[in-house]
């Protein structure tokens, strides 16, 4: 897959700079429409390449929160939930493929064999772990959450 985004990046950035050309010469709604999309879709794409060289997922239970972080070069975003309010802290797999491509840079596709209920929403992590190292990982959240 890495090499897949390379390739395409490489083609979008040609393409982006032709399109620049071309949507000011010629200014059409469709051309506009359609370089607007191509734009964003090279910056969602170079997210995720930048997610698979750099990103880092890294949970911590403290003080009865578990805290799960997603950190991409400098810029860091924290969940915080409090223990008392998780249910059904549990592996599960489905529909989750710990050999498909990694998603986690995508916030709405994100992924993970690890999952629990909070405040009526699914909550997902641990994406590119197997469902062994899941089980591995839930085992250790527990007991520390024991002593909590």
């Amino acid at each position: 897959m890495f090499v897949f985004l390379c390739i395409w990046l490489a083609l979008w950035v040609v393409t982006e700079l032709f399109g620049i050309r071309t949507v000011l010469r010629d200014l059409e709604l469709s051309l506009v429409l359609f370089f607007a999309v191509w734009t964003l879709s090279g910056g969602l794409i170079l997210y995720i390449q930048l997610w698979l060289i750099a990103g880092k997922e890294i949970v911590s239970l403290q003080s009865g929160m578990l805290t799960i972080k997603h950190s991409l070069l400098g810029w860091v975003r924290v969940r915080e939930y409090d223990l008392k309010r998780i249910s059904d802290l549990r592996v599960d797999p489905e529909p989750y493929d710990s050999e498909a491509p990694r998603l986690a840079a995508v916030y709405p596709f994100r992924t993970g064999p690890i999952a629990f209920e909070y405040a009526g929403k699914t909550v997902r992590f641990a994406d590119g772990v197997s469902e062994t190292e899941a089980r591995d990982i839930l085992a250790e959240l527990e007991s520390v959450a024991d002593v909590l």
